[in-house]
């Protein structure tokens, strides 16, 4: 059986060893959602707002790492305690060959012991996972299910664009869902909705931007869920480097492409759509699996 158990969090003198999830009996500790986005961030510092949301989605990311690392566990096809052991012992020997010990590692990078052995874990058992299934089979269920994200297709789009230089994410949020109701009620058009309260150089133009691809030229934040979006629709508030925004789908061009032309960008993200089958309990797919191979990268 699996469970997860989400603890609220709660100020404390040392928040880094705090219990934030415990996922089969295996603690998930704020330091290690913080170093997590760390990672991501990679020295950049984003606002408080930011900051929060980043870590809500370290901690989903740490989650569902841990339940799939239980289900090849339980499958026969998890990291045997020797052979983590072996790795850390590989550790070690590195860093004593520098002089340095294991516990001057750790407290460096502000891991425990028990974070660097699921690290370890997770390193040894999931690229082995993905080349099994990596079959023709899920690659094109795999295309099929996001077509758009590989077969060229094109897509015309406008933005409002709500700075957040003078204001919080939360409220730029609250903004932008008060004038997205008011365009889909039809009491405001996207275009003159542009004209009133966009911040960015495509205002006067009705927030037009032309047509983008799935990968450029505008960031991941944005073009996902443009790409999600059918023509005339309005997606939800959608929160960029650049502030927040809503975005409008005025024209498709279907892409050509079969998956064969673009076999080599599907990996591993077909492994993720289809499973480890079991490994989430939580109903809300495996994308969280993705991010967590990405992450490794």
């Amino acid at each position: 059986m699996t469970y997860v158990l989400l603890l609220l969090w709660l100020p404390a003198a040392d928040p880094s060893g705090q219990v934030v999830a415990n996922v089969n009996g295996q603690a998930i500790l704020m330091g290690e959602i913080d170093r997590e986005v760390e990672r991501a961030l990679k020295g950049r510092t984003p606002p408080p707002d930011v900051q929060a949301q980043l870590r809500g989605h370290a901690l989903e990311q740490l989650i569902r790492r841990r339940l799939v690392l239980s289900y090849l566990n339980r499958n026969g096809q998890g990291a045997s305690a020797d052979d983590v052991e072996l790795r850390v012992e590989q550790i070690r020997r590195r860093l004593a060959s520098r002089q340095r010990t294991l516990d001057e590692y750790l407290k460096k990078t502000r891991q425990t012991l028990d974070e660097l052995q699921h690290r370890v874990a997770w390193k040894i058992v999931w690229p082995p996972y993905v080349s099994r299934q990596l079959t023709d089979k899920a690659l094109e269920k795999y295309f099929q299910s996001h077509r758009r994200d590989f077969d060229g297709t094109q897509l015309r789009v406008s933005h409002i664009l709500l700075s957040v230089r003078d204001d919080t994410v939360a409220s730029s949020m609250t903004r932008a869902e008060a004038i997205c109701q008011e365009i889909r009620s039809g009491k405001i058009s996207f275009a003159e909705a542009a004209r009133k309260h966009s911040t960015a150089p495509s205002a006067e133009d009705g927030g037009d931007v032309g047509f983008i691809s799935r990968h450029d030229p505008m960031p991941e934040s944005f073009s996902r869920p443009a790409f999600a979006l059918e023509k005339d629709a309005v997606s939800d508030p959608v929160v960029t480097d650049f502030g927040v925004h809503l975005i409008q789908c005025t024209a498709v061009k279907p892409g050509e492409k079969t998956w064969q032309d673009v076999r080599e960008p599907l990996p591993p993200r077909s492994i993720c759509s289809s499973g480890p089958s079991g490994a989430n309990n939580r109903g809300q797919g495996s994308s969280g699996c993705c991010r967590a191979v990405k992450s490794e990268r």
